[in-house]
């Protein structure tokens, strides 16, 4: 019977699922070829090191969480549907969700720049619009609901199935409404 060809993409694929359902710390060189029926030598020799397998994973949990982010997008509300879409994932996959936001950030230095390097840019543009609020104030908001999101997100991760949905989005229209009378207030001030 001929050898079946192991590919990089397999590899990385199969990383990925045992990530997805057990974490990255059952991404082991021993584990992937076990779930790809092969030795270990392939894993090595794709990827070089554990290393550069745990990085292409997290790549690949980045393209995931974007797709599924995307896809649930209301145009008609991208702000919103955007924290909803970030809980959702953080309950439904909550090994890939960690993975991602949990990765190390080397060229960020505070939470400013992480906002600005993985933000969505037309948002402030939408709410300052939508809420007749300065793209400053608009900018501000955006940021403090990133964080509310992160926070909320991460407690889901721990939560899983056992998360109520509707005390989701109350928590997050409630901090929405509160963040944004407060960026309102001080346009007026």
């Amino acid at each position: 019977m001929p050898t079946q060809k192991i590919t990089r993409e397999m590899i990385v694929e199969a990383a990925f699922e045992l990530a997805r359902e057990q974490g990255m710390e059952a991404v082991q060189v021993k584990a992937v070829a076990a779930a790809l029926g092969c030795s270990v030598q392939p894993v090595y020799g794709y990827c070089g090191s554990m290393e550069g397998l745990k990085e292409l994973v997290t790549e690949r949990a980045g393209r995931e969480l974007r797709e599924y982010v995307e896809a649930r997008l209301d145009p008609a509300d991208r702000f919103a549907s955007l924290g909803r879409a970030y809980a959702a994932f953080a309950k439904e996959e909550p090994h890939l969700y960690r993975l991602w936001f949990l990765r190390p950030r080397p060229q960020a230095a505070s939470l400013g720049a992480i906002f600005e390097a993985e933000g969505d840019p037309a948002v402030p543009g939408l709410l300052a619009q939508q809420l007749g609020i300065s793209r400053e104030k608009a900018t501000a908001l955006y940021f403090q609901m990133m964080i509310f999101n992160a926070g909320l997100s991460f407690m889901l991760t721990a939560l899983g199935e056992n998360t109520d949905a509707a005390e989701v989005q109350r928590l997050q229209n409630s901090a929405l409404a509160a963040f944004s009378a407060a960026a309102r207030q001080e346009e007026r001030e």
